[in-house]
């Protein structure tokens, strides 16, 4: 909303979605996803995947492609959101790094995701 989109909220819990994004060219389904620093706070890693409670426990599952267009990935420590397009999202977790000891073109650096 700060950056000028609508945002819906769905009224059914049980929606793969978390968000409803209206950039006025279209409607982007959004998974909130919250993540913790790491490493002495050189990343932040996030599970990509979602709890279901059932009789036995948890069935965990991974979203799909018709469920979820971007990841939008919470930071209190830095109070910062960073946005992650499915198709360039890992299956299972996403780490984002700060700093690293080493370059390699794998690293997903941070401040490429901040929003």
């Amino acid at each position: 909303m700060e950056l000028g989109y609508r945002v819906s909220v769905p009224t059914s819990g049980h929606c793969p979605y978390d968000l409803v994004l209206d950039t006025d060219d279209e409607l982007l389904k959004i998974q909130v996803k919250h993540a913790t620093l790491r490493d002495d706070e050189r990343m932040l890693r996030c599970s990509l995947k979602r709890s279901n409670p059932n009789a036995t426990g948890t069935n965990d599952s991974y979203y799909g492609a018709n469920e979820v267009d971007a990841y939008l990935i919470f930071c209190p420590e830095k109070e910062t959101l960073y946005w992650i397009d499915f198709d360039d999202a890992p299956a299972a977790n996403v780490v984002l790094r700060f700093e690293s000891s080493v370059d390699h073109p794998g690293i997903r650096w941070a401040d490429e995701y901040e929003l």
